[in-house]
């Protein structure tokens, strides 16, 4: 059947035939609101709306599909394959898929595979995952990487590994490095409820030729080059006491180590005598000293004391010191003890010793002969066995 459209119509008039109609857009006549096939093209003029393989349309194109590609865009051209703009006449921050396949949000010119660019005051990504998969996984060319870069549902980061169990979890060597203009590596955690420790490794304690290294699998630790002492112990003096024992200070991390008394001060003049272990024999020492008044050496000598003799001392009303060495205490064997720190008013010396009795001991107790000693830390440190 013929149909016989007006001879001068206006843009955008309708005509209708039968039950079909068409519209003039200024040169063609356009089908309008009808179908091209039953579920092929829906053209909703009334709401503005084109569905494919769709009814009723829900947005400006509705595409629907069931089987096969829903949409694919051919582009062997430069220009962009697909661009959505905001209401701007000239967006500079669009959602762009360009001719070379990037993915630009908030970019006309997408850099990599997938680029989000925000300069102002807007999230640039958020990630919601309410399920239990990984929010986030970067993997290599592997087609299953057992080391790859993963943010799990819960938050935690692993690098080479796929289920990270801490806020970051690392398998493999780790390099920490503190920039040209940075005074050094700060190591900051918590030991349990309120108490928390924070180590600053600084160029004057780490330098270039003493290398930290963190535990291995088997806990160990090791520093390279001279390891120097290590802080084992502090306890504090308390008021006007008489001796003071101190725990847990020597085991088999450690054969020797070094004991510093600093801070306080006597009541009277005094030599201070160090016990270990609770033991009151076998000990022997020797005093080689001087006096500011003579002008020559003097010497003193100790046969199976109760103490050890004249490793520290002090004035009255001044600070008290304790500075000796002491070898293999935790061992089963007789415990040497040198470099005592003697000093008693005006006389000065130092101490060489042993303790003859092959037990194993934990602890040491620092005790005045004369008077109280009042305040001040006395601090272990041990060396390293390796």
């Amino acid at each position: 059947m013929a149909i016989t459209f007006p001879a001068s119509p206006t843009i955008s008039q309708i005509f209708t035939s039968g039950n079909k109609s068409w519209i003039w857009d200024g040169t063609t006549w356009l089908a309008y609101g009808a179908s091209l096939s039953p579920t092929v093209l829906k053209v909703d003029t009334a709401n503005l709306r084109v569905g494919i393989n769709n009814q009723s349309p829900a947005a400006t194109l509705d595409v629907q599909t069931i089987t096969g590609t829903a949409v694919s865009i051919t582009n062997t051209g430069t220009g962009n394959s697909f661009l959505v703009e905001d209401s701007a006449s000239t967006d500079s921050t669009p959602f762009v898929i360009d001719a070379a396949g990037l993915v630009g949000v908030g970019t006309t010119t997408p850099g990599a595979r997938f680029d989000v660019q925000e300069s102002g005051s807007t999230v640039a990504m958020r990630i919601t995952n309410a399920g239990s998969q990984n929010s986030f996984v970067v993997e290599d060319s592997t087609s299953t990487d057992t080391s790859p870069f993963v943010i799990s549902a819960t938050g935690n980061v692993g690098i080479g590994l796929t289920s990270p169990s801490a806020k970051l979890d690392i398998i493999g060597a780790q390099i920490v490095r503190a920039g040209s203009t940075q005074d050094g590596v700060q190591l900051q955690g918590r030991a349990g409820g309120t108490s928390s420790w924070s180590t600053l490794l600084i160029p004057t304690t780490l330098t270039a030729s003493r290398t930290l290294t963190l535990p291995d699998k088997t806990g160990t630790v090791a520093l390279t080059s001279d390891p120097g002492l290590i802080l084992v112990k502090t306890q504090t003096v308390g008021t006007g006491v008489s001796s003071v024992t101190v725990t847990g200070a020597f085991s088999t991390d450690y054969d020797n180590y070094k004991i510093t008394y600093i801070g306080g001060t006597c009541s009277a003049s005094t030599d201070i005598e160090m016990t270990i272990g609770g033991s009151a024999t076998g000990y022997y020492g020797f005093l080689s000293y001087g006096i500011t008044t003579l002008a020559s050496n003097q010497a003193a000598v100790k046969n199976n004391a109760t103490a050890f003799p004249w490793v520290g001392g002090g004035a009255a009303g001044q600070a008290s010191h304790v500075h000796v060495e002491i070898m293999g205490p935790f061992k089963a064997a007789y415990t040497k003890i040198r470099n005592g720190s003697y000093q008693n008013d005006n006389n000065y010396g130092t101490m060489q010793g042993e303790h003859r009795v092959a037990t194993s001991y934990t602890s040491f107790a620092l005790a005045v002969l004369t008077g109280t000693m009042t305040g001040g830390t006395i601090r272990v440190y041990g060396y390293r066995n390796s």
